[in-house]
Formats: C-alpha cells, structure tokens, sequence
C-alpha cells in the first residue's frame, strides 16, 4: 500500500521490504564517506571484535538512511522534517535487516 495522506496509515502496519546492502566493503565506504573509518568498528570484524564489539558495525546514521528511504518508498509524497532514533542493538555488517512496522 501506498500512503498518500496520513490518514491512511494504520498503527502496526509493515512498512515495504528493503534489503539494504549491509555488506562490509558499503560499511567501509559509507563510514569512509561520512569521516568515520580509521578505528576499525565499521571496517573490519576482527579489529571491532578487539574493541569488544560482536563484529564490524553499521554506522548509525546509515541505518537511519535505509529507514527513511523505507518509508520514501513507503510514501513518496511525504516530507520527512526529523528523525528521532533510540540505538538499542548494534546491527552488524554482512547481516540483513529485518521489517519495520509503524
């Protein structure tokens, strides 16, 4: 379903499938992008496994990036003003990401 107005939006309704590359090699570059790469966390399962980390991570801003291009695709007339994210579990790279519900 398509979202034209913000009626049409029901509480627990799954946003359309996204399969965002989560690879290393798109952590790396993205983390290199945004100034971020250099510690190893989003670059390297080994070095972000020595800083106590389960593997090389997804960086934060990156995942909210798949999140707004979900709900784009979700409803391609709307404009988003802000985004608010709460961090609760790392998402790790070479995993895929799940649904998300509204």
């Amino acid at each position: 379903m398509t979202v034209q107005i913000l009626a049409d939006v029901e509480f627990g309704e799954e946003l359309p499938e996204l399969r965002p590359d989560t690879t290393l090699p798109a952590t790396r570059a993205f983390a290199e992008a945004a100034g971020y790469a250099g510690g190893g966390r989003f670059e390297d399962h080994d070095k972000a496994r020595a800083q106590g980390l389960p593997g090389a991570l997804v960086p934060g801003i990156m995942g909210m990036g798949f999140f707004t291009r979900m709900i784009n695709e979700w409803a391609p007339r709307c404009r988003i003003k802000e985004i608010d994210t709460v961090f609760r579990a790392p998402v790790l790279a070479d995993h895929e990401i799940g649904r998300a519900h509204v």
